[in-house]
């Protein structure tokens, strides 16, 4: 006879195998009691990620597609990426195609990039993955001059929020933009912080809403 403790994990392994097995229906929404979180269905969603931060610029479409089923067979539904990522050189992606053209400037995103990050999103939903995405990761304080914090302001924190919001416009899209700052707001207002709070207003917004009951 099996020992509580044992029955309850045995029991909370196949629950999960068993959500796992079917597959989630996209997007995702918040329980009733807004503890955990359910798919459009209602059923609830295990959230088990892994990161790959800069997979979106140093894999090709066929190596994501690999590692994708390789995360979904090992039991993960979800995986956490950058957007866009300049702490380890260079910007672009295997194709060369730079995000931004000029780089500087968040409200000139490169086609041929966002392009190459669609597919990687389609990639994912075909596996089952939830995708959650750091929209900008703006890093600390002080001289780091690898984050993208000086590139975020009030004026074009809308905008791009607005941009990311309608990354592969598909209905039910499996993805959610998610705060990544790890950063000291550069002013005693923190703006930096209003300015990422309108990042994710406006990419919320714009994004496939739940079909809430």
């Amino acid at each position: 006879m099996l020992k509580p403790a044992v029955f309850i994990l045995a029991l909370t392994g196949w629950a999960v195998s068993q959500c796992l097995a079917a597959g989630p229906a996209f997007p995702l929404r918040p329980s009733p009691d807004g503890r955990y979180l359910v798919d459009s269905t209602g059923k609830p969603f295990f959230y088990h990620a892994d990161t790959a931060w800069q997979l979106p610029k140093k894999a090709t479409l066929a190596v994501a597609e690999e590692y994708f089923d390789r995360r979904a067979k090992a039991g993960f539904t979800a995986v956490q990426l950058h957007t866009v990522s300049k702490e380890v050189p260079p910007v672009s992606n295997l194709n060369g195609d730079e995000p931004f053209v000029p780089l500087e400037d968040i409200l000139k995103p490169n086609e041929a990039y966002w392009r190459h990050w669609d597919s990687i999103l389609e990639a994912a939903e075909k596996h089952g993955l939830f995708v959650s995405i750091a929209a900008l990761w703006i890093r600390w304080g002080g001289q780091d001059k690898e984050g993208w914090r000086y590139q975020l302001t009030e004026d074009n924190a809308r905008p791009y929020g607005q941009f990311l919001g309608q990354l592969k416009p598909v209905a039910g899209s499996p993805f959610a933009n998610t705060s990544n700052r790890e950063f000291t707001p550069p002013d005693a207002n923190s703006a930096g912080d209003r300015d990422w709070v309108l990042v994710l207003d406006e990419a919320a917004e714009r994004s496939p809403k739940p079909n809430l009951p």
